[in-house]
């Protein structure tokens, strides 16, 4: 009879839909991992997986056994997750957003016992961290259809075109004016990153066109482009919660208003196959405040 970690094995390639993913998860080799496969294979007298160029997809068996053994599974790996991290010390292996972690995530988890690794990275590489399992969990501001991967919304936030409170545009400046785009591309920008993420965004939504601009100013620190723009340095798209304090007091302002408001929601994000751990679902029923029950 094939024994549990066959049936583990058979659960990490369903969800992950990789044998070399799944490997990397078990902290096995692929040989050890296919060979696991096999063993169930004959055992079951079925085969389970047929592989693509891109995936490993279960057959319609494969379907079949994963819905008969998967609460089983999941069952005894979060009893024996929950020995664990009774005797240990839990980590957490955080990423995202250095602006949106420190202000909103940090206040949320205040409290749990579980230690913090904290990595800054863009979304791009925060899905790959996430599927290679060198992050537990990632927040992230673009959501992607990731096999494995769960998202859930944390927040929606309103992107807002802001300059300094003596920032002067052309007079008659208003929805509809047609010189509203190339009065703004004759300003000083001061973006993120070199892909604009937030300027991109606002400005595909507001003028239909990817834009025209070279920042004059690239820092990836939301607080040294909010100080910049402060001190009359330049313009740039940040999401409301970043500046409500600034635009409160008038040391900045709103400098035009699309007719439509631009949005852009907030992600946590994390592995299928961890739903399992209870130490990393409590820390994301913290961030969510979504109940967790074991």
């Amino acid at each position: 009879m094939a024994d549990f970690e066959c049936y583990r094995s058979f659960v990490s390639i369903y969800r992950l839909r990789s044998i070399s993913a799944a490997a990397k998860f078990r902290f096995m080799t692929q040989p050890a991992l296919t060979h696991h496969v096999t063993a169930l294979e004959a055992e079951v007298g079925e085969v389970l997986f047929q592989r693509t160029s891109r995936q490993t997809l279960p057959t319609e068996q494969g379907k079949m056994l994963y819905r008969q053994i998967s609460r089983a599974v999941d069952q005894l790996e979060r009893i024996t997750a929950g020995f664990q991290s009774q005797s240990e010390h839990p980590v957490i292996r955080l990423g995202g957003p250095r602006e949106y972690v420190y202000e909103s995530i940090m206040n949320r988890v205040e409290g749990l016992p579980q230690h913090l690794n904290i990595s800054f990275n863009e979304t791009t590489e925060l899905v790959d961290s996430l599927k290679l399992g060198h992050l537990d969990v990632a927040i992230m501001t673009t959501y992607i259809d990731v096999p494995g991967i769960i998202f859930v919304r944390l927040s929606k936030e309103t992107l807002r075109l802001v300059g300094p409170a003596n920032t002067e545009l052309p007079d008659g400046l208003g929805e509809s004016s047609s010189n509203v785009k190339e009065s703004l591309e004759h300003l000083d920008w001061i973006s993120y990153s070199s892909e604009l993420p937030f300027i991109r965004k606002f400005w595909i939504e507001a003028f239909g066109e990817c834009p025209p601009l070279l920042p004059r100013v690239i820092i990836p620190d939301i607080r040294i482009i909010k100080s910049m723009l402060v001190q009359g340095k330049g313009v740039s798209v940040m999401t409301d919660d970043m500046i409500k304090v600034e635009l409160s007091n008038g040391s900045l302002k709103e400098l035009w208003v699309p007719t439509n408001p631009i949005t852009n929601e907030v992600w946590l994000a994390y592995r299928t196959i961890d739903q399992i751990n209870p130490t990393i679902m409590k820390f994301v029923e913290r961030c969510t405040c979504t109940p967790f029950s074991t």
